[in-house]
């Protein structure tokens, strides 16, 4: 992606651990190619570059940039090394402000490739056990993302949908509400995603209008009204106890036990958490221990209780065990990388899109 040429660039450096998984951070943010907000991408001399939009206030609100920013790093071949990054401001940055800036961009960036967690513990509990099979791709990390509220809008979007639709869903609430990058033309990412004021304005006609259920649009507007108006502190949960925010966010409408798990884990960086209700969860354990059915949510608790105190990264190598054996070399396909859910007929899309989405939010996952 091109840079505004009124936008000022600020370069960016991140020493990378020799455990991280560099193809696997390629492909997660790559997932969907239509994505106005993030997109991959791989050049001739082996690198490949993570963008992101990052919309005014994720780096703080005590920043200068009154707009959008773009937020990239060019990860080498291999795994260790040193990547090299910016992050293109609609202004310019100065003495302490670029200062801030810098640090809080490579912060963000360690929390997006998932490097906030180093996984090598969690491995070496298992080395030696019996569930050392465990472990098929050492390194893996768990990628957070851009913000909680982002998240948040990520959950209720993919409740009781595809993959495929949770994407289309985002991409219309990302058009419709998410300011545009200066400088940038269509077809490629050039918006950020909506914050809390943006959807707290919206009514709900308009968020139905990017194909929300009823029920989902009124569960996030609520939860984007109460952020706005500083009801719900949703960053300051990651420094509190993990009782404490499961509680607060299972109280909330439209956040179950699955729902509620997946923020934790992908949003705040809890390292001991469980998707409990997790579609594809259960059916990896179902695999993993030799059952006649899958788990059903008690059953998925006392099955990932020897993982604590790891049990987040336990459910992503469970996850990633569905994928073993899959080619490597398979065609992706226009919804996203190889090793996700192909498209299903467009019937099926638009009945999933017209479905009311039910209670709580124990859905299949948009992982």
């Amino acid at each position: 992606m091109p840079s505004s040429s009124t936008s000022k660039s600020l370069g960016l450096t991140l020493e990378l651990p020799p455990w991280f998984r560099r193809d696997d951070a390629l492909a997660f943010w790559g997932r969907d190619p239509r994505s106005l907000s993030e997109r991959v991408t791989l050049f001739e001399s082996g690198e490949g570059r993570i963008e992101w939009v990052l919309r005014a206030g994720v780096l703080g609100e005590d920043l200068p940039p009154a707009g959008p920013c773009l937020l990239w790093i060019d990860l080498p071949p291999g795994t260790a090394g040193v990547a090299r990054g910016g992050l293109d401001t609609p202004g310019t940055l100065q003495g302490e402000s670029r200062d801030l800036a810098s640090s809080r961009a490579v912060a963000l960036l360690v929390r997006l490739l998932g490097l906030n967690v180093d996984p090598r513990p969690f491995e070496r509990s298992l080395a030696a056990g019996p569930h050392a099979a465990l472990v098929r791709r050492p390194g893996l990390t768990i990628p957070q993302t851009p913000s909680v509220f982002d998240g948040v809008v990520w959950v209720i979007a993919g409740q009781l949908v595809s993959l495929p639709v949770a994407f289309l869903v985002r991409r219309r609430l990302t058009d419709r509400f998410g300011a545009e990058l200066p400088g940038v033309g269509p077809g490629g990412t050039h918006k950020a995603s909506p914050g809390a004021a943006d959807l707290a304005a919206a009514s709900l006609g308009e968020l139905r209008a990017c194909s929300l259920t009823a029920r989902k649009a009124e569960y996030l507007s609520a939860i984007a009204r109460a952020v706005d108006s500083g009801e719900l502190d949703l960053e300051g949960m990651a420094s509190r106890p993990a009782e404490e925010v499961a509680a607060q966010l299972g109280a909330m409408r439209g956040l179950g036990p699955w729902s509620v798990g997946y923020l934790m884990m992908r949003s705040l960086g809890f390292a001991d958490c469980v998707p409990v209700g997790d579609v594809a969860l259960a059916k990896s354990l179902c695999e993993y221990f030799g059952l006649e059915k899958r788990p059903g949510k008690g059953e998925t608790e006392v099955l990932m209780a020897p993982f604590a105190p790891w049990r987040s990264l336990a459910s992503f190598h469970f996850w990633k065990l569905l994928e073993v054996g899959r080619s490597e070399t398979a065609p992706r396909s226009e919804w996203g990388h190889q090793g996700l859910r192909f498209p299903p007929p467009r019937s099926r899309v638009q009945n999933q899109i017209n479905a009311e989405g039910g209670g709580g939010g124990d859905n299949p996952p948009p992982h």
